[in-house]
Parts: C-alpha cells; structure tokens; sequence
C-alpha cells in the first residue's frame, strides 16, 4: 500500500479491522471466561478486595462514558484534518443531471 506525498501515514483498511475485532474477541473471551473458566478466582479476587458489585458497575458505566468521549473527540480531530483537505464545493447550474 503506498502512502500519500503529504499527509499523515494512514494505517492499512486491514490492520485496522483487525484490531477492532481483536478487542471485540477479547471482550468475548473475557465475558465467557468470567462466566465458565475463572468465575473461581475472579470471586476470589472480587471478595479479597472488597470489590462489591456497586463499584464493579459504576467502573463500567466510566469505561462506557471513556469510550463514546474518546470516539467522539476522534471523530472530531479527524473531521477537522479532513476540512482542510476537501476541494471547494462547486456550484451546481441548475439543470445539472447527477
């Protein structure tokens, strides 16, 4: 894949959808385990700490708030580097077919 003359390098289609969905394995796998492979020592872990399942939510509404604010804020940047780059809009003449 061969990279623009200027501009920032751009991550290849494929490496970027497999990291997506490498999260999204691990997410699975972690989900499952919890339930099946490790549930033992997870409580274990849970109960030593005094993690109680109050904390335990509260800490994944946080991470789901981190996640949309910093896919937004990504959204944003990229918009913004984006703007620049566009070509002025033409004028469309009426009675032009599209």
């Amino acid at each position: 894949m061969s990279r623009p003359a200027s501009g920032p390098a751009r991550v290849p289609l494929p490496w970027a959808w497999t990291a997506r969905s490498t999260r999204a394995w691990a997410r699975l796998w972690f989900t499952y385990g919890a339930n099946h492979e490790f549930s033992r020592q997870l409580g274990s872990w849970l109960s030593t700490e005094r993690v109680t399942g109050d904390v335990l939510v509260d800490s994944l509404i946080f991470l789901a708030i981190a996640m949309l604010l910093t896919r937004t804020a990504s959204l944003i940047v990229r918009s913004r580097m984006l703007r620049g780059r566009l070509p002025a809009e033409q004028p469309v003449r009426s009675g032009a077919s599209f």
